[in-house]
């Protein structure tokens, strides 16, 4: 998930690096959230990610996109079955995150 905040910081960021490899689409959803304070939110459209990866083939990950919460308060969390899918690796040592599906700059 990920606030429409923090939705719209990355789609900029892609839009602004046309070569990036990566493109997205907003589509419907929907979802509820439920959340430790008791607070629950209903996302009605989520964030399709795409990238290629070293075959050339497509590959996507989803976050519903969620109106409460500012980019710090909630930016795009990644569930780790995402992360696994996706390949990364976090090297807290060096705080960077590398994904063998994209080389992300």
């Amino acid at each position: 998930m990920g606030s429409r905040r923090a939705v719209e910081a990355f789609c900029r960021g892609v839009d602004s690096h046309p070569n990036s490899g990566l493109w997205y689409e907003i589509q419907p959803t929907s979802s509820r959230f439920f959340f430790a304070n008791s607070q629950q939110s209903k996302c009605t459209e989520k964030l399709v990610i795409f990238m290629f990866d070293h075959g050339w083939n497509t590959q996507f990950t989803e976050f519903d996109i969620v109106e409460e919460g500012d980019v710090s308060d909630v930016p795009l969390l990644m569930s780790l079955p995402q992360v696994r899918n996706l390949g990364f690796n976090l090297n807290s040592l060096q705080r960077r995150l590398t994904c063998p599906v994209h080389a992300l700059a």
